[in-house]
């Protein structure tokens, strides 16, 4: 909040004070450490938990780490992150200096489930001026506030420039130099990635390793072709700009003596597809990692096995672990080969085996969990600090300014009863403020300290008081005046600090105020002090104390103290609960349960499921061997998941009879070592089943055919050309009755043996029939326009011949594709689009997927359209036409199509559309007013709560589209004659409901502004307040007392037509304060304040708050509670008899 009569400060403001009752103060930080010197001593470092920085911004733009090596994939980029000591920072010219306010931290508990850290950050020292084009190195201490985790400190290097280019220093692809923009690479790289480039950057004065992004990643190199490969660096914000560049790439070819690269096709760990390039997930509670544990398939070769280091790879108590990957030569084979890789737990991801319908095992939910915690369990005692610091710590007020001094806890002990310590220095302060003789009390209950200012008795025992120390002074100031001041009181859990006291009396001397008789805010109301109904700690935080006993006071009780406001506070224009720095003011941190979120994941059997169709990796490999070898064949597959169990039998046919196929007694594992004793010419394979023992459902699926070949003595061993390898199958294609369009079947094969590759398409009318060839359809993708008249369906796969002319056997090897279905049915066109193509965006979905506009859809399909509103738009309507259609929500925003017999189009329209409502209401917080009436004659006293009349007034301004509202009420006129002891005669009353109570509010549900805008060009809002408060006299009436009455105490205006203008930002879609607008009307002895930095976004809704403290009470002519009736020239002459804070309340919703 912003006292009106203070001069604004800079926005990028240095640490504040805190305030002591009566006495404000500034921060005084002692012992500073110097800019980028490491901290105080340790203090919870030997914690064995780690947190994880995950980003750290300064003013708003984020940092960059100083890194020596590439990240290899997300994960380790914010493992790398984390990890960093020094990062590298660029702020704009508008930041002058940099304070613990402008630097933010997010951080995590684990890299797996990323759920959030609340920390709290530190700068050494006060912060750091910057200079245009110099590096200022600073060090902040990042410490979780439960204080589970170690502290963290790091290095932030910050210069003050605009963006820089980003010039690259040193480029490597594949560890060779590319600098040049061409680059020549060993023939067994086979693709590129990020993970083979290392590019080092130099911007400002900054130089480090910056991860790059490739174009099309992974790109595939072929051999002795020169292919342009894009790099790209995305800019940060306020950092650098976007880089890229093109580097010419040539794979050399392979040399005559020089085996095949191995190239990665896929790879699974745990069972779980890894993305190549991207980190591997495992689930959640994977303790180690084991070489069979990572299957991988490689281009021509298939499965091989593949070591991995460290073996076994643990994960222990981190949540990543680096795995380098590695496969050894085989001679006349294929090349070694290795690749490092992150492997990281995540509780979203299990191994999720799918059957042969499609049917994943479980349904997984991931439910992000908010866990409401008592935030007096929450607060514990060793929440950030340990709370035995305040018993190791005494508290001084090393400085003070005017009326506002610093506070500062520091080891030290205290003595006697009342605890107590002289203060160092013993005099603070300069002129007729300073005071001497300083010295502080210590008190462990409040009821120890109640009974320092005669309260105790009014106390009622709370359990919750054993957390707090209660604070006091006393000092001597000019004109021989003893000070004895009530200070704050401090959490030791929470290490927030509250008010508890405010005075009863507030002397004037010389023009100057001087709290006296304290009491509690518990007590009964007497004299300036006003009862707090609620506990004291329910109150708004008035500062912190941090780790290192330094004081922080937040600025609205600077401005409260500065106008001797001492009064409880609980303000409505806080939001949010207070924070740790010095612009966090907010609300109790009691008020509401902590809100925990935590992420949970389920998981339940889905009920469609039957068994898990296995998933073949490695399938077995020809044998060519003389009779007496040691030889064998073996099936890889993928782990059978829990509850499921896998079971092999091998088999062979021969060739030379053309027998049946024969079982294979005893082979029953993955591996099967045939016997060698006799010649044999035949074929081996395996069936694989799997058994859901839940269900006892059972599928199976074959292995591939090897060939299995023994001669006898030392013969020559003929061999044949290998089966191709199939890479991706085709896929079955439905197309609509009467399309003329293209379609296209595509198989992509590998020869495994050197051998080349040629292709013949069949078409058969039904799964089961070898079909026809068909003419010219010789190539890897077979194009063709089918015949679409009526419905149908044809059937079509691909035989894939290698042949091999090296070999001394059967030269050629046939494998037949899967079958697939053309199918031509009763599709429907679906064409949507918006309107005008402006005001939003329209995405269709068809059974979870996003579909373009000119799809074919069966008919029943259902398609979910989902329209997304641009800024200040929202969904005018839709139309469609060939199809059922339904828009279910009142917003319009989703929309349900069923197809139908016929193609469909569906629009929608969208228009610019906010609607503003506003809605006063006058709170009174702890406004009291004085009373004579009824019963009061005798005994004039303050009652709680006051009468008002107003006049609100509310304008809204768009372009010349106006709207307003008008909230006015006036004291009515009533009686007649003189009045006297037996009436109250003609004059001005006051009623029942205009009378609000302290704590309550008033308001008019017929008085709202609610107003459609269409245009939002030169928009504002003009708030126009007129405020009157007053007494209950005699009668009830306004400003009239007979006898026994005593003085008439006049209305009081608290606000003669002040204008607050609110204006509209079209760019950034938020309202603000016009300060050039600002006529404040404040009357005498009341103080105006309003949140300066007030802002309403599109979409909010918020309370803009202007609050009136007022302070206009009469004082004790003498001991016996009798008040001044005239004015004698004495202090405070002219009272109202008004003390406390009364609120005006505009509720702004833009939405």
């Amino acid at each position: 909040m912003k006292n009106i009569s203070v001069v604004k400060t800079k926005l990028t403001k240095r640490f504040a004070g805190l305030i002591f009752a009566g006495f404000v103060l500034t921060l005084f930080s002692a012992c500073k450490p110097a800019l980028g010197s490491s901290w105080y001593p340790r203090v919870n470092d030997d914690i064995g938990m780690t947190m994880y920085i995950t980003e750290i911004s300064v003013a708003d733009n984020p940092v960059v780490p100083v890194l020596s090596e590439t990240p290899i994939d997300e994960a380790d980029r914010l493992n790398k992150f984390s990890k960093a000591k020094t990062y590298i920072v660029t702020v704009p010219s508008s930041v002058e200096d940099v304070s613990i306010d402008n630097i933010k931290v997010k951080a995590v508990n684990s890299l797996s489930n990323m759920e959030p850290v609340l920390v709290d950050v530190k700068i050494n020292g006060e912060g750091a001026p910057l200079v245009s084009g110099q590096t200022v190195p600073i060090t902040i201490k990042v410490a979780d506030n439960e204080g589970k985790y170690a502290s963290i400190e790091k290095i932030i290097k910050i210069t003050q420039s605009e963006p820089y280019d980003l010039e690259l220093k040193s480029l490597k692809i594949c560890g060779i130099d590319a600098m040049q923009g061409d680059v020549s690479i060993p023939y067994k790289y086979s693709t590129i990635d990020p993970s083979n480039i290392e590019a080092k950057f130099k911007y400002g004065e900054n130089e480090t390793v910056i991860p790059v992004d490739v174009e099309n990643s992974p790109v595939e190199l072929k051999e002795n072709e020169t292919v342009n490969i894009k790099i790209m660096v995305k800019g940060q914000k306020g950092q650098y700009k976007d880089f890229e560049k093109v580097i010419a790439v040539t794979r050399e070819a392979k040399a005559e003596d020089e085996d095949e690269a191995l190239q990665l096709l896929e790879m699974y760990v745990l069972g779980i597809k890894a993305e190549i390039g991207k980190t591997a997930l495992v689930p959640e509670n994977t303790q180690s990692l084991n070489p069979e544990d990572v299957v991988l398939s490689f281009k021509k070769f298939g499965y091989i096995p593949a070591e991995i280091s460290p073996k076994p790879a643990v994960f222990g108590s981190e949540d990543i672990i680096y795995l380098k990957l590695s496969v050894a030569a085989k001679e006349g084979k294929y090349q070694a080969w290795e690749m490092n890789i992150t492997v990281k737990k995540s509780a979203g991801v299990l191994y999720n085996p799918i059957d042969k319908n499609r049917n994943k095992k479980y349904v997984v939910k991931i439910n992000n969990i908010i866990e409401n915690v008592d935030p007096f369990d929450y607060y514990n005692e060793n929440y950030e600090f340990p709370a035995s610091k305040f018993d190791e710590w005494v508290l001084h007020m090393p400085s003070m300014s005017g009326i506002i001094a610093s506070y500062k806890f520091r080891t030290g002990s205290w003595s006697g009863s009342p605890e107590m310590v002289e203060n160092i220095p013993s005099g603070i302060g300069s002129g007729f403020k300073a005071i001497s003789n300083v010295k502080i009390y210590r008190y462990k209950t409040r009821k120890d300290r109640g009974s320092a200012h005669g309260t105790d008795a009014e106390l009622a025992a709370n359990l919750h008081d054993n957390r707090f120390y209660f604070y006091r002074f006393t000092a001597d100031a000019s004109m021989g005046i003893k000070a004895d001041n009530s200070m704050f009181c401090v959490d030791r859990y929470s290490k927030f600090l509250f008010y508890y006291s405010d005075p009863a009396k507030i002397k004037s001397i010389a023009g100057n105020k001087l709290p006296t008789e304290w009491t509690d805010y518990a007590a009964a109301s007497i004299g300036d002090h006003i009862r707090f109904k609620k506990p004291f700690y329910m109150t708004d935080p008035v500062g912190y104390v941090k780790e290192d006993g330094s004081v922080v006071m937040y600025q609205w009780i600077k401005d409260n103290i500065n106008v001797s406001n001492y009064h409880a506070q609980e303000n409505p224009a806080f939001t949010k609960p207070a924070e740790k720095k010095s612009n966090g003011a907010g609300f109790s941190p009691y008020r509401n349960p902590i809100e925990i979120k935590k992420t949970e994941v389920s998981t339940e059997i889905n009920p469609k499921y039957t068994v898990a169709e296995p998933m073949i990796m490695g399938q077995p490999a020809s044998v060519y061997a003389h009779v007496g070898d040691n030889v064998s064949f073996e099936v890889r597959v993928l782990p059978s998941p829990e509850g499921e169990n896998l079971s092999y039998q091998w088999y062979k046919r021969l060739n030379a009879d053309g027998s049946t196929d024969e079982k294979i007694d005893g082979a029953v594992g993955a591996i099967y070592v045939p016997d060698t004793s006799a010649e044999i010419d035949a074929y081996c394979y395996c069936i694989i089943k799997n058994e859901n023992t839940a269900n006892g459902k059972v599928t199976e699926v074959k292995s591939e055919d090897a060939k299995f070949r023994l001669v006898p003595g030392s013969g020559e061993i003929i061999i044949d050309a290998e089966s191709p390898k199939i890479l991706k199958q085709p896929e079955s294609i439905s197309i609509a009755i009467g399309s003329s369009e293209e379609i296209s079947l595509s198989v992509l094969a590998e020869s495994v043996d050197g051998g080349n590759l040629t292709y013949q398409w069949f078409k058969a009318d039904n799964e089961v029939d070898a079909g026809s060839p068909i003419s010219d359809a010789v190539t890897a993708t077979y194009t063709f326009t089918p015949e679409t008249s009526a419905e149908h369906s044809d059937f079509y796969y691909c035989e894939v011949t290698n042949t091999n002319t090296g070999v001394n056997g059967n030269k050629t090897a046939i494998k037949k594709s899967s079958i697939v279905k053309v199918s031509i049915e009763a599709l429907y066109r679906l064409s949507f689009s918006v309107s005008g193509d402006e005001g939003g965006f329209l995405t269709a979905l068809h059974n979870g997927k996003s579909i373009e506009s000119g799809t074919y859809i069966k008919k029943g399909e259902k398609i979910r359209f989902i329209a997304t509103p641009k800024p200040r738009h929202i969904v005018k309507d839709w139309e469609c036409a060939g199809a059922a259609f339904e828009v279910p929500y009142a917003d319009k925003t989703v929309a349900v199509l069923t197809v139908g017999t016929s193609n469909a189009v569906i629009s929608v329209s969208f228009e610019a559309k906010m609607r503003l409502t506003i809605r006063p209401k006058i709170s009174n917080e702890s406004l009291q007013s004085w009373s004579t009436a009824d019963g009061d004659h005798g005994s004039h006293k303050y009652i709680d709560g006051a009468h008002f009349a107003h006049d609100l007034a509310v304008t809204v301004n768009a372009n010349g589209d106006t709207g307003n509202i008008q909230w006015k009420y006036d004291f009515p006129f009533e009686g007649s004659g003189s009045g006297g002891p037996l009436g109250g005669g003609y004059g001005e009353y006051v009623k029942k409901e205009d009378y609000i109570k302290v704590g309550e509010h008033k308001e008019d549900n017929n008085v709202v502004l609610a107003k459609n805008f269409s245009d939002f060009s030169e928009m504002d809002i003009v708030f126009k307040t007129y405020l009157i408060k007053s007494n209950r006299l005699d009668y009830w009436r306004s400003e009239w007392t007979t006898w026994g009455g005593g003085p008439v105490y006049p209305k009081q205006p608290l606000d003669n037509n002040s204008i607050i203008k609110l204006v509209y930002n079209e760019t950034t879609g938020t309202w603000s304060l016009d300060a050039a607008a600002l006529q404040l009307n404040q009357p005498e002895r009341v103080t105006i304040s309003y949140d300066e930095n007030f802002t309403l976004a599109d979409g909010e809704e918020k309370d803009f708050v202007i609050t009136y403290t007022v302070n206009n009470n009469g004082y004790k002519h003498n001991e016996s509670n009798k008040y001044k009736k005239m004015d004698d020239g004495g202090e405070n002459e002219a009272s109202t008899r008004s003390k406390g804070t009364v609120k005006v309340v505009y509720t702004i919703s833009w939405k």
